[in-house]
């Protein structure tokens, strides 16, 4: 491939990852609580803001970090760790989306619910995604079709979340 389409990175521009992974936060922060709080625009537009915030933070560290002292780990390592990184991520933006919703004086722990639904959606969204992308960055192909699979997925990551919860 010619250098002119590639950057000079074996994953690619850092500002692809940064548009990406902020596109997946910010439709994963707003649609996985949608169904069910469809009636607070705000909510979702915290919740989805701070995904995109948090996505572009991370689509600038990860390549780096994959090319550099993570890339000797072990698979099952990076796995684990790509789990607890959409912890984080998700939770973040559940929180966040909380706060600004429910306010810091939150009685009924809203928003801290906001926030364990979030962490558990965020691993289930970064936690099948992160593989795929970074393969296909590596070999240089498209990856508008995970991007667009994990956008289109968000809408279920609540209900899969509250599942998850619900049996814990």
């Amino acid at each position: 491939m010619s250098t002119t389409t590639r950057s000079a990175s074996p994953l690619g521009a850092r500002l692809s990852w940064m548009r990406d992974f902020a596109l997946i936060g910010a439709a994963s922060g707003a649609g996985a609580p949608a169904l069910f709080w469809a009636d607070r625009p705000g909510y979702l537009a915290a919740c989805g803001v701070t995904g995109a915030v948090l996505g572009l933070l991370l689509g600038l560290l990860l390549p780096p970090l994959l090319l550099g002292p993570v890339s000797r780990w072990p698979f099952g390592v990076l796995l684990l760790v790509g789990l607890g990184v959409g912890v984080a991520w998700g939770g973040g933006a559940g929180y966040a989306g909380g706060l600004y919703s429910f306010g810091a004086s939150d009685q009924m722990g809203l928003a801290w619910l906001s926030g364990a639904c979030g962490a558990v959606a965020g691993a289930l969204q970064l936690g099948w995604f992160w593989l795929p992308y970074t393969l296909r960055k590596a070999k240089a192909k498209s990856t508008w079709p995970i991007v667009l699979a994990a956008c289109l997925f968000s809408g279920a990551l609540g209900y899969a979340a509250l599942s998850v919860l619900s049996v814990l």
